[in-house]
């Protein structure tokens, strides 16, 4: 995974993993970003991260302190 200029390695376990391929083939995703913004350019993990914040909170969980 390229992110910014560095490349990752993102271990997703098994079923989160089913549903994300079943989603690209739903969209038809074969490589490339795989989540964009509705212009197609790829969302940017700050963007992903505001995301997640707000689902958080709209199911009430609390956030964990490290």
């Amino acid at each position: 995974m390229d992110c910014e200029g560095k490349q990752r390695v993102v271990m997703i376990p098994r079923k989160p993993r089913e549903k994300l391929l079943a989603y690209c083939a739903e969209t038809g995703v074969k490589s490339g970003p795989v989540f964009v913004t509705r212009n197609g350019k790829p969302l940017k993990r700050s963007n992903i991260w505001k995301e997640l914040r707000g689902l958080r909170a709209a199911a009430h969980v609390d956030a964990l302190v490290v």
